[in-house]
């Protein structure tokens, strides 16, 4: 796959992954792939985490050192419903959710394994 000019660094990142499937890369390969963008292991987070691509890391697989990735495959799973609350919070609460906690005027703490359907019977709905 190759990115149009002009496309975002997420999708730069993206296309460099899918071009290397199975291939340890190096972050400083994909900053260089993300046209040197300041945020770029952000956007390999949001990849990981809201796109679902399974991109791994040291955390994830004990061979990786520290600054190396591997994207394992091109399979996606379905996006995280922390991703999903951080998203849409807003429209049924007014709230900041992050994995820890959601703040709000009437604090709630979620943990990782609650999901939207706890967050509502906590709120009474």
């Amino acid at each position: 796959m190759r990115s149009k000019q002009g496309s975002g660094s997420k999708q730069r990142i993206l296309d460099y992954f899918l071009a290397h499937v199975g291939t340890v890369l190096d972050s400083r390969d994909i900053q260089k792939a993300s046209g040197w963008a300041a945020e770029w292991a952000r956007r390999v987070r949001e990849l990981r985490n809201e796109e679902g691509y399974q991109i791994l890391s040291h955390k994830d697989r004990v061979g990786l050192k520290p600054g190396q990735y591997l994207l394992e495959t091109t399979v996606r799973f379905p996006a995280s419903k922390w991703a999903f609350l951080r998203r849409y919070a807003h429209r049924f609460l007014s709230a900041t959710v992050t994995p820890a906690r959601c703040v709000v005027s009437r604090p709630v703490i979620l943990t990782r394994s609650a999901g939207l359907d706890q967050l509502g019977s906590q709120w009474g709905t």
